[in-house]
């Protein structure tokens, strides 16, 4: 290997396996893990692109093929990238949706590197391999150690702390489903230690999933079962019908197989032998299966039915990317009595419907077509070898993966899921450009420089998204009594980035800065931060508090305004009634009072709040018959709360005397 080519070797190897490690990192310093990570893989991907020009520069010779952009399955995923673009044009929050549209660059520019990279080098994919071999041998025991460590064994109910540093553990489940298929090249392709750890962790894997219980990971499972038995009937019937050929597939379907099911047993004992039994076993695999149908699933089905309302409104154009967030506020906030809000619509599919409109849904659809045709047709490709056919199965299998999971959660948000999209992609371009032997020349010198010069500014708004929830995170911990964090409310408006200028969880950075300003009693401040914020237009904590800030320094006028404002929008919720309430009794108006409760009961009457506001009238009223009265309807409705029954205890001691 001369110079030139270890070169090459050594900066591919680096960033694949870079790319890969970054779902390793805990969320430390950040609100939010994907702010971590994204701004890992925009790290990568400028440094990646700054070796390829200096290596253009050096060697003259280009390793960024044309061929990797001017294939049908990028050009189709360039055609929704621009279509992204032109939707901010009637977005809600442009800042938004230029944030989502950044992340999806920066994970197609790292697709578009790694197809490069196994284009030309041979050693990617197996540092791909081994890498991932490492990765999946650290999620398998943080798993099983964190589930005695949690008390899993204990209460079945503790898995959801089963995350794995992915935040989540349906995002730690489709990680380990994302691991599968190069498990499954490494055992048919390698020998020796490598092989047979690979059948092990094939095991360990589907033993683990059955310990995370997620659904969809149980799905994902069965599709993969089902492409190993389609690839090596095909290869035996076609290819090579030897022993070894048969056991290099059914041996991964029987692991498997066996994994599933010890996994379940290993569950079944456990709560059998250490459970509480107090807490009902929803978790092993039958049991999960008929939430289905018990509806302990009406969460997602609910969320999916209140996007399915909002596309109707706009099923052309839609919201905009990176708006599905915010517009489908406008049908929950109406639905709830808290403000708790979905961030997700739990399926990209329909998200993509009601941010892109139905044009560009088809496009995204379209991208996941091409993709499995390219599978299909590599796979069963004639005239190439066995390896070739393999990288193909590998590809598809984790494009398979990310629908199933894009079905049923969003991983188009989470950078451990789009590493492993760029991957898939790379692996079937790269197989695109050897079967049809087109590739060509590398990218002039001029194109390069001008493709980094594109990429500096979005390197730069990825480091301001982190940066940001760097900030998010230090706000947090002040507001609950870090003493090492003293910044106050003015310092926070200067340095928190007004880019991004809402938080992970949709909160606009306007609420949560006005917050800081009303913790130090400047009201006035934190009316003004709020009155210039239309970040979030259906978001009607905004409106709740300015009402409540308004009411601070007795300006009835105002906060009455932003209350009823608050109402229109969030008709459940009992906080803006409140403040009309407080207003009308410092006014005197015990009447009005009394109607604006009724009138809220009529809508939602399962506040405990709003019944306790009533029954305090009714007794500074000494109306203390109905005050009785309204006690046995507060009993009636919540039986377990003992308030009312001291309530009822003191109004009749009252009466008495």
């Amino acid at each position: 290997m001369d110079k030139k080519q270890k070169t090459i070797s050594k900066a591919a190897v680096a960033f694949v396996c870079c790319l890969l490690s970054i779902q390793l990192f805990p969320p430390l310093l950040v609100l939010d893990s994907s702010s971590l990570r994204h701004f890992l893989i925009a790290l990568f991907d400028i440094s990646a692109l700054g070796f390829v020009l200096h290596y253009t520069i050096k060697y003259k010779a280009n390793i960024l093929s044309r061929s990797v952009f001017s294939n049908s399955l990028m050009i189709v995923w360039g055609v929704l990238l621009a279509f992204m673009g032109v939707s901010m044009l009637w977005t809600m929050n442009p800042i938004e949706g230029l944030a989502v549209w950044n992340r999806w660059i920066v994970v197609l520019l790292a697709s578009v590197l790694c197809s490069a990279f196994l284009l030309y080098e041979n050693k990617t994919l197996k540092a791909l391999i081994v890498t991932t071999i490492v990765i999946a041998i650290i999620n398998v025991l943080s798993c099983i150690i964190f589930y005695y460590v949690f008390d899993v064994h204990i209460s079945q109910r503790n898995n959801l702390k089963l995350n794995g540093f992915y935040g989540n553990k349906n995002i730690f489940a489709v990680a380990f489903l994302f691991k599968l298929p190069f498990l499954y090249y490494a055992f048919m392709r390698y020998k020796g230690f490598i092989k047979w750890i690979s059948l092990v962790l094939v095991f360990m894997i589907a033993f683990c999933l059955v310990i995370l219980s997620t659904r969809s990971s149980f799905i994902g499972l069965i599709f993969h079962a089902v492409i190993l038995l389609v690839y090596g009937v095909y290869s035996i019937l076609k290819v090579n019908r030897s022993k070894k050929a048969i056991l290099g597939f059914v041996l991964p379907v029987l692991a498997i197989g066996c994994g599933f099911f010890s996994g379940n047993r290993f569950i079944e004992y456990n709560y059998e032998h250490f459970a509480a039994k107090k807490v009902k076993n929803s978790y092993t695999v039958d049991e999960r299966f008929k939430s289905i149908a018990d509806g302990n699933s009406k969460g997602r089905l609910l969320i999916w039915k209140n996007t399915v309302e909002i596309i109707k409104e706009k099923p052309l154009s839609g919201y905009g990317v990176g708006n599905h967030k915010l517009a489908i506020m406008k049908v929950e906030c109406a639905k709830k009595h808290d403000y708790i809000v979905s961030d997700h619509a739990h399926n990209d599919f329909l998200e993509m419907f009601s941010e892109l409109g139905i044009f560009g849904c088809l496009i995204y659809i379209l991208t996941y077509v091409f993709a499995a045709i390219y599978s299909l047709k590599q796979m069963f490709a004639k005239g190439v070898n066995e390896l070739f056919r393999l990288r193909a199965m590998v590809g598809g299998s984790i494009i398979l993966t990310y629908m199933n999971d894009a079905m049923f959660n969003f991983p188009l948000e989470r950078a451990d899921c789009q590493i492993y999209l760029a991957i898939g992609l790379a692996l079937l371009i790269s197989n695109h450009i050897k079967i049809k032997k087109n590739q060509k020349e590398g990218l002039p010198k001029p194109w390069l420089v001008t493709l980094l010069v594109i990429v500096v500014p979005v390197f730069i708004l990825e480091t301001t998204h982190c940066y940001s929830s760097i900030m998010q995170k230090h706000r947090i911990k002040q507001h609950n009594g870090n003493k090492s964090i003293t910044l106050t409310a003015e310092q926070w408006d200067r340095r928190t980035p007004k880019f991004p200028n809402i938080d992970e969880s949709t909160h606009p950075r306007a609420v949560n800065i006005a917050e800081r300003y009303a913790n130090e009693k400047k009201y006035r401040q934190a009316i003004d931060v709020l009155l210039a914020d239309n970040s979030n237009p259906y978001y009607s904590l905004r409106e709740y508090r300015l009402a409540n800030y308004y009411n601070r320094i007795e300006k009835a006028d105002s906060a009455a305004y932003w209350a009823e404002k608050c109402i229109a929008m969030k008709p459940l919720c009992y906080s803006p009634v409140r403040i009309l309430v407080s207003i009308a009794g410092k006014e005197g108006k015990r009447d009005k009072q009394l109607c604006l409760i009724d009138e809220y009961l009529k809508r939602y009457e399962k506040d405990p709040l709003a019944w306790e506001d009533k029954i305090s009238v009714l007794r500074y009223e000494k109306r203390l018959q109905e005050a009785i009265e309204t006690c046995n309807q507060a009993i009636e409705l919540f039986s377990k709360n003992a308030k009312f029954r001291s309530l009822k205890e003191k109004i009749t001691e009252e009466i008495e005397k």
